[in-house]
């Protein structure tokens, strides 16, 4: 399992994705999630990212990435990473090193 999990890490962070789709919507007042499904190219898998932003009292904000393996063929969770950090300004900077991190 856990090479298998490689793997698609690797493959993750080499191959170009295909196609996206984007959608954004709030999952409560104070968050906003935003999702992006790519299906990446050479491969029968598609990665699924989501980034959540909550405004936490204090000024601090949460930033939340979630990065997402799908099997192509029936859709079912094949792995998932999880990066969290809190920031005192926009959650930008941490979500494009995430992505640039893992290549999407």
């Amino acid at each position: 399992m856990k090479k298998l999990m490689m793997s698609l890490v690797a493959l993750a962070v080499l191959t170009t994705a295909a196609s996206a789709k984007t959608t954004e919507n709030a999952s409560h007042k104070n968050a906003t999630v935003k999702t992006s499904t790519y299906r990446l190219a050479k491969t029968n898998t598609t990665v699924k990212i989501t980034e959540e932003v909550t405004e936490m009292q204090g000024g601090l904000t949460r930033c939340v990435f979630v990065l997402t393996f799908l099997s192509s063929d029936d859709l079912h969770v094949v792995g998932t990473h999880t990066s969290e950090t809190y920031t005192n300004g926009s959650c930008g900077e941490f979500f494009r090193a995430c992505r640039q991190w893992w290549g999407v």
